[in-house]
Formats: structure tokens, sequence, C-alpha cells
């Protein structure tokens, strides 16, 4: 052979056909079985319902085949082969047959997968799909299955588009989308890019979770995701994930009873806050605020109620406060949180003071009058 050299394989391989596995506005999808290997074939022909949609939907059809045929991701389905018969306006995709459900049908209890997980993948899915700069452009509940082994399966490429080295994105396009919500870039029909897609990816999944969205661990990147101002939303799904496994990362730091030790003291340290009497300063020293919490216990070493909440409330704050003599508590709640902080790493310490910061950030002020401040 020479290079350059056109070598055609013309062996027939025979499929066994198996059932119809859905028909669209743009042909059928059926399900073969080839014999030697014992494997599954979903073969999409491209038949459209409209014909005078067929030049345009067979520029499509071909575009699909190139797309796919540059994605390597196992959240993303698969191509195997394709076969073209322009002079009939036709052709069929051989890809990966995926056993499964539109995302909508998903029931995580049942499957034991939780919806984070899902998250995760379809946020994976489209990154890659965003570093080979490749759109969907037609994001909805049944182009994202959930496979037999509840993993993530993204498909349906027909209105894909693949940029250019330098495009970073493409004209607005009328979507599929199946609910109100658009951003602002399609609302005034300026732009689609990924940061389009994120926003649909955010908005799709608010959907799904509607009736649970409080429990969703990811509900503030949803948030984000779904602004409706560009410069309010993640800029990339890199970003996103970042933020996802940043989170996760912190989720897993911390067993439930760590959370449950943290959220008790927290609760006690708060309900014993009035208000401050001056702008909330608090202290920083980790070392202080460690030693003023042992000599609380040091103090009330023979009883089982702390005696001073104001002892309490000043370990944490620099500034002047009104406090509260209830609740009574208990010093077993500050020994607990005392040796949860002794076994933390400096990291998870830091993690638990700059959540009570935060807390504490939220008191309300209210000013204490000086004598000037009287009329006499």
């Amino acid at each position: 052979m020479k290079e350059g050299q056109v070598v055609e394989f013309d062996k027939i391989k025979s499929l066994e056909y198996v059932r119809n596995l859905g028909n669209g506005g743009t042909g059928q999808t059926e399900l073969f079985k080839e014999e030697l290997t014992d494997t599954l074939f979903a073969i999409k022909k491209y038949n459209p319902v409209f014909e005078n949609d067929t030049e345009d939907g067979f520029g499509r059809f071909i575009n699909e085949i190139k797309i796919l045929f540059k994605v390597s991701h196992p959240n993303i389905v698969r191509i195997y082969n394709y076969y073209l018969y322009p002079e009939y306006k036709t052709g069929y995709i051989e890809m990966e047959f995926i056993n499964g459900i539109p995302i909508d049908q998903y029931n995580p209890i049942s499957s034991q997968k939780p919806w984070e997980k899902i998250f995760v993948e379809v946020l994976e899915a489209f990154a890659y799909l965003e570093k080979i700069k490749v759109l969907h452009r037609d994001i909805k509940p049944s182009n994202i299955l959930i496979d037999e082994n509840n993993n993530v399966k993204v498909i349906d490429f027909g209105f894909g588009k693949k940029l250019d080295a330098n495009e970073i994105g493409g004209h607005s396009i009328v979507l599929n989308w199946p609910y109100s919500n658009h951003p602002e870039e399609i609302q005034n029909g300026s732009l689609y890019d990924h940061q389009t897609e994120i926003f649909y990816i955010g908005s799709l999944f608010t959907q799904l979770l509607s009736n649970e969205i409080e429990r969703f661990k990811h509900k503030t990147i949803l948030k984000k995701m779904t602004e409706i101002s560009r410069a309010e939303r993640f800029s990339d799904f890199k970003s996103v994930l970042r933020e996802v496994y940043s989170s996760q990362l912190i989720t897993e730091m911390f067993s439930d009873e760590d959370r449950q030790i943290y959220t008790t003291f927290a609760d006690n340290l708060m309900a014993a806050v009035n208000h401050f009497t001056s702008d909330y300063k608090p202290l920083e020293n980790e070392d202080e605020i460690m030693k003023g919490l042992l000599k609380i216990v040091e103090d009330s070493a023979l009883e089982y109620l702390i005696q001073d909440n104001a002892q309490l409330i000043g370990t944490f704050v620099n500034n002047s406060f009104n406090y509260s003599t209830k609740p009574f508590i208990s010093v077993e709640v500050i020994i607990e949180f005392i040796e949860m902080l002794r076994r933390f790493t400096p990291f998870q310490q830091k993690i638990v003071f700059n959540n009570i910061k935060s807390r504490l950030n939220n008191v309300k002020v209210i000013y204490a009058l000086d004598d000037d401040d009287l009329p006499f």
C-alpha cells in the first residue's frame, strides 16, 4: 500500500434487529444486536417527518456525526460508525445503546445514588464539551439519560455546534427548552455559548429538585449557575466544578457527629447573644479562643452549667454586647466542642472558627447611648 491510498473494507456486517427505540421529527432509532460480540447497538436513521426540512436537517445530521467522533467521555454517548447516503439525503449513525431513562424520571432513593453525584457527572460531561469547544444547544431532560448502572449519559447532538479555535460562541437559537426561564443573552438574542449552557443545566436541576432543593448540598452553586445576568453567573464549567469539588471536600472533612457538636455549640452561643452594642470585632487569635474556652470549663468544673454566658461570648468577640442569662449552657457542650477542635487539623479548625464568625456577623447591632446623646 502507498501513503494516501484509499482502502475499502466492503465485508458486510450482519446485525439482528431487536426493536424500535423511538421516533422523532428527524427520524427513528432502532435497536440491533451484533452476533459475534453479543453487543447491542442503537442505530439512528435520518428520515425527517417534514420533507421541507430535509436539506438543512441532513446537514445537522452530518454535523452530529462529526461532533460525536471527536467526543470520548464516559458520560457522553459513544459513536461506533456511520453510513451516509447523500444521494437520498439520508444516513445512519451506529452508536452505544443506552438502556436508561430521562433524568426527570430518575429516583435517587431506589437507585441509592444521590442527586449530588448525578449533578457532578452532568457537570463533568459539559466541562469536557467546553474543553473540546462543543456546544450541545438542546439541553432538556430527554437528552440527559441515566443508564441501568445509574450513570449519566448525554445524548443527541443534532443541534450541537463545534466551535472554531478562536470562536467563543454562536448566535442565539430557538431551543426545545421545556421551561419558561431564559438568560439575558437569549432574551436579547445576542449569543449562545458555554456560559449559556451553565444557565440551562442549573435551571434543569432547579426544576428537577424543586421539592427538595433545601436538602441539596450544592443549592448555592445552582443559584449562581441560574443568574439571569452573565456578570453574576459562573463564567465556565471549570469554575462550577472547582466550586463543587471544594464543597465536597469540606463536606467529606466533617462527620455527622462533628456537625452535631458544632451546631449544638454554635446554637447555644447565638442564643446567649441578644445584640451587639458596638460594631462587631471578632477575636482573630485562635489560640486565645481555645484558652478562653478552657478557662470557661475550669471556672465551671464542678457545675453542670457554665456560670457566665458573657464569658463565652467574650471568648469570640472584642466588642460590647447585650446578652441573656438563658439558655443554660451545659459544660459538656463546651467540653465536646474543645475535644473536637483538638482532634481537627489547623485547616479544619479554621473552617469552624470562620463559620462561627459568619454567624456572629449577622447579630443585630443596637448602639448604646452615650450621655452626650441625651437631650439633658
